[in-house]
C-alpha cells in the first residue's frame, strides 16, 4: 500500500535471453496487473535490478554473458 492507502503496482523482473518465451510472460504477467520490466541478458537484468526497487525477480539460470 502506498502511503494514501492506494495499492502499489507489484513491479516483476522477468530475465530471459529467449525472446519468444520473455515476450510470453511478460504479456502474461501484464494481464495479471504486474508491472513488468524484461531483460535479455545477465548484464541488462543486474542493470534493472540496480536502477529501481523491485518486488520479484523470474530469471532463467544461464546467460550467454555468464550465470
Amino acid at each position: 500500500m502506498t502511503t494514501r492507502g492506494e495499492p502499489s503496482v507489484v513491479k516483476v523482473l522477468f530475465v530471459d535471453d529467449e525472446a519468444d518465451f520473455t515476450a510470453t510472460y511478460e504479456r502474461l504477467l501484464r494481464r495479471q496487473g504486474y508491472g513488468v520490466i524484461a531483460a535479455s541478458s545477465r548484464r541488462a537484468g543486474l542493470a534493472a535490478i540496480a536502477a529501481e526497487p523491485l518486488d520479484l525477480v523470474i530469471a532463467d539460470l544461464r546467460f550467454p554473458d555468464g550465470d
